[in-house]
């Protein structure tokens, strides 16, 4: 939001009600925000809270201050825009003020002004597996619902494919699979549209792409129910497309240092010694987009990992590509990972309280 914009939301602590209402018919924006002298949000007054106010009969000469609410919605700076718009199109809000960490306005999300693209094509989350090596995490719960900073690590997934234009998803389930449906439903709680595939036994990472019915007839994404990303999928569809591929695999750099130094050996004369040399790999990212063509590689109700399909597609003559992914990514396999997210994913989160 531009600087003059965003001056004309904020009004000064001491201000009446009848000049907040004239603040608010300047900026044509629907909302103030109530500052002290630092800038710092003391509360958020809306045109509908002014209407209802004035219905009550309430004096226009009361403070304005009074009258706002003090304990509304915001988003933490530097946190991911498009969480901030998920969260906004599941609470039905059309701004939110963006806050440091003393509680000073940055910024304000206007959901009017986002040039927001939404997409048609499905996303297929891959929910189903028994979570083994989080034990005894998953011995009651599914792995994609262990909470991180107090919601299903699903719901992370899930808001930060809302935030990018996606509302269509299939939820493919078999572990304790009623816990995932019982929470989600039909989604419309988050402003999407979800359906469910019911694994009848354990299906791998992609055997359940041979029981979507229907199938996608357009390019869709699959994400693994326990990954936890900034990723644009945005990005990821459009590389897929731009490079007419059948598959494509985001892929993540991962590197490993040996612990000792390195060798080399030829004809028993030794032609370099290197010191715990570090081996750069890409490694897979659990995201994919695939074309419809490749569900047709798919055994239907027949246990296939993704790396095979990847590989069918591949001998079989179809482009399969690789989008590399440079923002962050953690795949929550582990224990140790798990505590991970706590912090690394944590501070996304928005806050109802009073800034204050």
């Amino acid at each position: 939001m531009s600087e003059p914009l965003l001056d004309s939301l904020l009004v000064p602590e001491h201000v009446t009600l009848r000049e907040a209402i004239a603040a608010l018919e300047r900026n044509h924006q629907g909302v103030i925000l109530v500052t002290d002298a630092s800038r710092r949000a003391l509360g958020l007054l809306t045109d509908g809270d002014v209407r209802r106010l004035v219905l009550r009969n309430v004096p226009l000469d009361a403070p304005a201050r009074e009258h706002a609410n003090a304990n509304f919605m915001f988003w933490p700076v530097g946190s991911p825009r498009e969480g901030a718009v998920a969260v906004m199109r599941q609470r039905h809000l059309r701004h939110l003020p963006v806050l440091d960490a003393e509680g000073r306005v940055v910024d304000v999300v206007c959901l009017d002004q986002i040039n927001y693209q939404t997409f048609d094509n499905e996303v297929v989350i891959m929910a189903g597996g028994l979570g083994t090596r989080l034990r005894p995490y998953t011995e009651r719960c599914p792995k994609p619902m262990l909470e991180v900073a107090g919601k299903p690590m699903l719901e992370h997934i899930l808001e930060g494919l809302l935030g990018q234009g996606f509302s269509r998803f299939c939820l493919c389930v078999n572990y304790l699979g009623d816990q995932i449906a019982n929470h989600f439903g039909d989604g419309r709680r988050w402003g999407a549209s979800i359906r469910y595939v019911r694994e009848p036994r354990r299906l791998g990472t992609a055997g359940a792409l041979g029981l979507l019915d229907p199938a996608p007839t357009r390019p869709f994404l699959v994400v693994n129910g326990d990954v936890l990303t900034r990723v644009s999928y945005r990005q990821l569809l459009e590389f897929h497309e731009r490079h007419g591929a059948a598959a494509t695999v985001a892929v993540r750099g991962y590197e490993i240092q040996l612990p000792y130094a390195m060798v080399e050996v030829q004809d028993q004369r030794v032609t370099a010694l290197v010191e715990k040399p570090v081996k750069a790999y890409l490694v897979n990212a659990g995201i994919y987009c695939l074309s419809p063509e490749v569900l047709t590689l798919v055994p239907r109700g027949d246990p296939l990992d993704m790396p095979d399909l990847l590989e069918r597609a591949r001998q079989a003559g179809h482009t399969v590509v690789a989008f590399p992914v440079h923002e962050d990514w953690l795949d929550v396999g582990r224990p140790d990972d798990y505590r991970t997210a706590q912090t690394r994913f944590g501070e996304a989160a928005p806050s109802a309280a009073s800034p204050s």
